[in-house]
């Protein structure tokens, strides 16, 4: 695998997958941070009823799974639907049960993996595609995510440094 990288190595697919990322990734934290908030908002005005794994009323959406009423789970996802077309956020041709937020960070992790792709490939890898990411994934230590992040980083940095 190639150790050094120069300018002339920095190649328009890899420049390409870093604005791609970089386009996905702030889009992802500010649908992410827009869902979040109606979310939150309409558990306020009507929270879920608790269930096995959290008996109490249910007002955080990371804890929205433990409800095990579906008539008070689908109105709130029929709320949330409503209130995230409102906002502008959920497009009329996207489905009830998608998230705009879901959707927006699956947009940004294929474009990382796009991103580790090409950047594997300028270092003579030989891996195939997919496989550096999971190179990437499994350091020991359950470290595997920081790991891969710091990879993205680096090479983001790396394409922001040399394309001046």
């Amino acid at each position: 695998m190639r150790e050094n990288i120069s300018r002339k190595d920095i190649t328009n697919e890899l420049k390409e997958a870093v604005a791609d990322y970089l386009v996905k990734r702030v889009f992802a934290e500010v649908t992410t941070e827009a869902v979040e908030k109606i979310q939150s908002a309409n558990l306020a005005r009507n929270p879920l009823p608790g269930g096995k794994c959290h008996p109490k009323p249910i007002t955080d959406p990371d804890k929205s799974y433990c409800c095990e009423d579906e008539k008070a789970l689908l109105a709130y996802y029929r709320e949330n639907d409503r209130l995230e077309r409102e906002a502008g956020l959920k497009p009329d041709t996207m489905k009830l049960d998608y998230c705009p937020a879901l959707v927006a960070r699956t947009e940004q992790t294929e474009a990382e993996w796009r991103l580790v792709d090409e950047m594997a490939r300028i270092l003579e890898s030989g891996y195939k595609p997919g496989k550096f990411n999971n190179l990437l994934m499994c350091e020991p230590n359950g470290k595997g995510l920081e790991r891969r992040q710091e990879f993205i980083d680096c090479v983001v940095g790396l394409v922001l440094s040399l394309d001046k």
